[in-house]
């Protein structure tokens, strides 16, 4: 039985001889292997993250839009009822009066006018 000393590095393990420091064995490239695997393993859960990250944000503003939506909605209800309770009649039944302007009086001749200023 000899002495060896193990060098782990990240491509591989070694026994060295501690008094030549020769390479006794390579052990086998497992180790950069293994390394590899995680760093993949690691880079692909990191993008699964995001991919989930980002559709959450995208519920979370589609959600925002229709908060906004039923509120805009609710709010033109509001004044939907506001107004009916004013204005109980719908606007039915009910009249304006215009008065007529100058140039309509020059246009109805003197009978009209006196007619008119009769009947204010």
């Amino acid at each position: 039985m000899t002495e060896s000393h193990l060098l782990v590095t990240c491509d591989c393990l070694k026994l060295i001889n501690p008094q030549t420091q020769v390479t006794r064995l390579r052990v086998c490239d497992s180790v950069g292997l293994a390394k590899q695997i995680a760093f993949h393993e690691e880079l692909d859960r990191k993008a699964s993250e995001k991919a989930k990250e980002i559709v959450k944000d995208k519920q979370q503003k589609e959600l925002s839009k229709q908060k906004q939506i039923k509120k805009d909605l609710e709010e033109q209800s509001r004044l939907i009822a506001a107004s009916s309770r004013s204005n109980p009649h719908g606007g039915e039944g009910q009249f304006v009066v215009l008065r007529s302007s100058q140039s309509e009086d020059s246009n109805l001749g003197e009978d009209g006018k006196k007619k008119r200023e009769s009947e204010t």
